[in-house]
């Protein structure tokens, strides 16, 4: 069912290659706690996130299960992974019961599934790797971040980089603004790399059917390329250390 790390190169780079259109879009525990409505993640969108709107968590919620439905890539963790940078979670909070994928009408079977954490690999994370999978393809970063990432790209690869910068908190109030203006700056020509949270886990979605563009959800692999140890395997001598970018 899943790629391996090898394959989700390949298949990265052929698609890139030929134009073809995809939306890659990562889930993780805290996505898939969110659709399964545990307490403990509200309790986080709410104390993190400083929402106090009784909504945001259903609005949240109708933005992953739509992502679900409608993405062409999936990433979840994959628990048969056997890389050196793979992180030994345990299964239970990263599992989508089957039962809730039929009452939702979900249909996986012709999805491509990639493991999740293929973005935080050094086959994808490392940028000069990272150039091998996109050539010469121009990119637009989309993060909070997105100034200082753009920044570090360019002192790093030669490609065309632009960038969107966007609020560290997940706004709904304003997010169909905030979309207009995320597809308004994004050229025709241009590979998505985002991270937004899970409120924009869509965008990548939206991105290939309003704009006609490719994305790739990136999710944490942001915050190292920013040099944000927001993950202790980010940390020095952590799994993940490869991915932090300096100054």
């Amino acid at each position: 069912m899943f790629l391996t790390y090898d394959e989700s190169v390949s298949f990265l780079k052929e698609k890139i290659q030929k134009g073809e259109l995809f939306a890659f879009s990562r889930f993780g525990d805290g996505e898939i706690a969110i659709m399964l409505e545990r307490k403990w993640v509200e309790k986080r969108i709410r104390e993190a996130w400083g929402m106090s709107d009784d909504n945001v968590v259903a609005d949240i919620r109708k933005v992953l299960i739509d992502t679900l439905k409608q993405t062409d890539i999936l990433g979840i963790l994959n628990p048969n992974e056997d890389n050196e940078h793979h992180l030994p979670f345990g299964f239970g909070c990263f599992l989508i019961p089957y039962e809730f994928l039929t009452a939702n009408n979900i249909d996986l079977s012709k999805k491509i599934i990639m493991d999740h954490q293929f973005t935080r690999s050094r086959e994808f994370g490392c940028l000069p790797n990272l150039k091998k999978i996109i050539l010469d393809k121009p990119l637009h970063i989309i993060s909070p971040y997105a100034p200082s990432v753009a920044a570090k790209f360019k002192d790093r690869m030669s490609n065309k980089i632009r960038f969107t910068q966007t609020s560290m908190k997940t706004e709904f109030i304003n997010r169909q603004a905030s979309l207009d203006i995320i597809k308004n700056n994004i050229h025709a020509e241009e590979l998505v790399l985002y991270a937004c949270g899970a409120g924009y886990k869509d965008l990548g979605v939206i991105l290939k059917n309003s704009v006609g563009v490719s994305s790739i959800e990136v999710g944490a692999t942001m915050d190292a390329w920013n040099g944000k140890l927001t993950r202790p395997w980010f940390a020095p001598g952590g799994l993940q250390e490869y991915l932090v970018l300096g100054e």
